[in-house]
């Protein structure tokens, strides 16, 4: 009983250190490179979707 204390106290250790790096502030510079960033890549991908129903449908 005393080992399964020990792994979840080193598991709830883990997680706290898992979620104190996610909680970490951002800044506003960050978040728009972020935003920036997953538009570009959306727009990649909905280049290719129409590259590749261009060869399908042949126009």
């Amino acid at each position: 009983m005393e080992k399964v204390v020990e792994k979840l106290d080193a598991i709830n250790k883990t997680l706290e250190g898992i979620l104190a790096v996610m909680k970490k502030p951002e800044s506003k510079f960050e978040k728009i490179l972020e935003y920036g960033g997953a538009g570009v890549s959306i727009l990649g991908l909905l280049s290719i979707i129409d590259i590749i129903r261009r060869w399908i449908i042949g126009g």
